[in-house]
């Protein structure tokens, strides 16, 4: 539990905030949430973001130095999500979730596989990043053992700062493109539009 949890979230989330482009918000919520609230924070990105349902599939965005110590391997470099499994169930849920639930395990081995060793009782937390229209990414956040549990206050701490997260890698990835404009015709520019035209004509 932090000192000063509210001072920290609002720290945090003016950083995020001001992160321009995804990989700078990514960046942005390690650098905000190591070594405070986790010891090591690795984040996935949705390949498709438009899809309000849940992403088809995960892409890590880099391995932070500092996760060398807390896991066996690396995490797959990206991680379908089947619809109907367990992890798009907890994509969808938009809340941060402690690895002490049972569909939390699950998640985690549809994510990872085996390969990583992650720490015991109730030290990784999951995290979507839920944008206002889609699912955009999900965040994992790990305490070494040596370190307490996570707790509530820390599970809300990480589901405000991953949702603010989640509104920099939406509008930076999933804005729609701009239409280019119809042509006009030649003297279009030179008719008078119906609202200027006197009332006497």
């Amino acid at each position: 539990m932090l000192p000063d949890p509210q001072r920290f979230l609002a720290v945090s989330g003016r950083r995020i905030a001001r992160a321009e482009g995804a990989a700078q918000v990514v960046r942005e919520l390690s650098l905000s949430t190591v070594p405070d609230l986790a010891d090591g924070v690795f984040v996935y990105l949705a390949e498709q973001r438009q899809d309000p349902d849940g992403p088809v599939r995960l892409l890590l965005d880099g391995l932070p130095a500092e996760l060398g110590g807390l896991m066996g391997g690396a995490p797959p470099a990206a991680a379908p999500v089947p619809p109907g499994g367990v992890l798009a169930g907890v994509l969808r849920c938009g809340r941060a979730r402690g690895r002490g639930q049972d569909d939390v395990e699950e998640a985690l081995r549809e994510l990872l596989g085996s390969a990583p060793r992650l720490p015991q009782g109730n030290r990784v937390l999951l995290a979507p990043l839920r944008a206002p229209d889609a699912v955009v990414g999900l965040a994992v956040f790990l305490r070494r053992m040596d370190r307490e549990d996570f707790v509530a206050d820390d599970i809300a701490l990480a589901d405000a700062l991953s949702a603010q997260a989640a509104l920099g890698v939406s509008e930076d990835t999933a804005a729609p493109q701009a239409r280019p404009a119809a042509p006009r015709a030649p003297d279009e520019d030179r008719r008078p539009a119906p609202w200027r035209r006197s009332r006497s004509s």
